[in-house]
């Protein structure tokens, strides 16, 4: 629980409820020093969008993960209108945005409650990142603006590609970069955000919602 101006203490999550993405932001660095200036956020239909631009994911499901992985992906297909895809078998393969989604979503059976949630929706943000630096230039180009339809930033397309050059050299992901200013937001039921943070600081990595 923390300080949210004008409503008191309360869960950080609430902070979006009360008042967007701004008052989000302004919460976290208030209770966490941080220096947030933006943000992107997608929820859970446009994530899967994303990740079937970038032609899927690479993950390491566990044996643990499968039964509630497969739990809902019925549905979650039946809504996209696509075939329906469970996941078969353990081990890393590529995931198309469904099934991506899916995984990113669970945290009973077994799979680490919230906690685990965070850490495999972090799992799946990096592995979007590996696959979009592994794009030459001319790809990035042209698969910007598959992308950016399904983004909600306060973030200027110029800001973006400003964005893109640092983001092309960053190959490092565990060290903390002094730009890294951004707020990724998975959107619904609540969000969950993925804090890009300052030096020093790797526990603002994380923060369940």
């Amino acid at each position: 629980r923390v300080e949210i101006d004008g409503h008191g203490e309360s869960k950080l999550n609430h902070s979006y409820s009360y008042g967007g993405p701004a008052l989000a932001i302004r919460t976290i660095n208030q209770n966490f020093d941080l220096n947030i200036e933006h943000f992107v956020q997608v929820d859970f239909s446009q994530m899967a969008n994303l990740i079937g631009a970038i032609g899927g994911v690479e993950i390491d499901v566990k044996e643990n993960e499968i039964r509630d992985l497969n739990k809902f992906i019925g549905e979650y297909c039946r809504a996209a209108g696509a075939p329906e895809c469970p996941i078969e078998q353990p081990g890393l393969q590529m995931l198309n945005g469904i099934q991506a989604m899916s995984y990113g979503r669970i945290r009973k059976g077994g799979t680490g409650d919230d906690w685990g949630r965070v850490e495999r929706q972090g799992v799946v943000l990096e592995a979007m990142f590996d696959r979009v630096r592994g794009l030459s230039i001319p790809e990035l180009i042209q698969l910007a603006p598959k992308m950016l339809k399904y983004v909600t930033s306060d973030l200027s397309l110029a800001q973006i590609a400003g964005q893109r050059a640092a983001a092309w050299h960053a190959r490092d992901r565990a060290r903390p970069h002094p730009d890294r200013r951004q707020l990724a937001v998975w959107r619904q039921p609540g969000p969950v955000y993925r804090v890009r943070h300052r030096a020093g600081r790797p526990a603002a990595q994380r923060l369940h919602l």
